[in-house]
């Protein structure tokens, strides 16, 4: 059992609930790309004024390791928050729209043990389709419409002390458990550049667990790195959100950070196996740059692009 402390907010990656990748998982090891950095990063963001825990559930699922909602509410019992996020990618869509059904069953099961908790969730699903989450009789209270950043804190302030949400953007939530709800759009990003490091020390009491119930060879809990988000590029497979062509790169002195902060806190068991960007190659000197902190610590990554 992962061990707990009073905190006030929870992120969680919720597992998928793809009927082919359970039925592949217990056959196969799982392709598995990793521990997602953006929910991560998110929680760095959390963290900076609310006492925050995270509960990679997705990683979990895809390595056999079955966390039912009654474990889930067990974690939540004996950690009290206040608020709980379901945070997954803004730009891949099989890391978030996968995982609705189950976000969906996890919530309806957290507010069946606890009504007074808060359930948040972000992601591209969120932004384009939060009705999904958002509807009469739900158990989601919000659904952020936008990269969470900029406004996660103060949702969460306003969210844990029931007060009005209308002067909070992109935001679609219930009101009277049964009214939809849309505050006003603000396309403001945030700077990629100025985010800060994914909150990889959130997961340092969770790798005995998580390297308990590896289902591959490697023995190592994999994690995800970005570099940079959007695309110049508007093909429809992969966009559909506003920011999509709002391209940003993180310099490679803070990914160089972000690395940094990983190795120093989980040590040799963990490894970055997989690039999240949507358009790694846009700037040479950006792939430059970056393959010169890989090569510094040692990160060898499958080249896909």
């Amino acid at each position: 059992m992962i061990k707990t402390m009073k905190i006030d907010v929870l992120v969680v990656t919720p597992p998928s609930g793809a009927s082919l990748a359970r039925a592949v998982n217990h056959n196969h090891p799982p392709v598995n790309q990793g521990i997602d950095s953006v929910p991560l990063r998110l929680a760095s963001v959390i963290e900076e004024q609310f006492v925050t825990d995270f509960l990679p559930l997705n990683f979990l699922d895809y390595n056999y390791y079955k966390l039912c909602a009654k474990s889930l509410l067990e974690i939540i019992k004996s950690s009290e928050p206040k608020v709980v996020v379901f945070s997954t990618d803004y730009h891949i869509s099989n890391r978030s729209t996968a995982c609705v059904n189950a976000t969906v069953g996890l919530a309806d099961a957290i507010k069946a043990s606890n009504q007074n908790i808060k359930i948040i969730v972000t992601g591209k699903h969120a932004i384009v389709c939060p009705e999904d989450f958002i509807y009469g009789g739900s158990s989601i209270d919000i659904a952020v419409t936008s990269e969470a950043e900029l406004i996660i804190n103060d949702l969460i302030r306003s969210a844990a002390n029931k007060d009005k949400l209308e002067t909070i953007p992109n935001l679609c939530y219930l009101e009277n458990n049964c009214d939809v709800k849309y505050t006003y759009t603000d396309k403001t990003a945030p700077n990629y550049d100025l985010l800060p490091v994914p909150a990889y020390h959130l997961l340092r009491n969770k790798m005995d667990m998580m390297l308990a119930h590896i289902s591959h060879a490697a023995n190592k809990v994999y994690l995800t790195l970005r570099t940079s988000c959007g695309c110049v590029y508007n093909c429809p497979f992969c966009g559909g959100i506003s920011n999509w062509n709002n391209y940003r790169m993180r310099s490679a002195k803070n990914v160089e950070l972000d690395i940094t902060h990983a190795k120093k806190n989980l040590g040799p068991e963990a490894e970055f196996t997989f690039l999240d960007d949507e358009l790694f190659t846009y700037s040479i000197d950006h792939v430059e740059d970056i393959a010169s902190i890989f090569c510094l610590k040692i990160i060898l990554i499958l080249w896909e692009y």
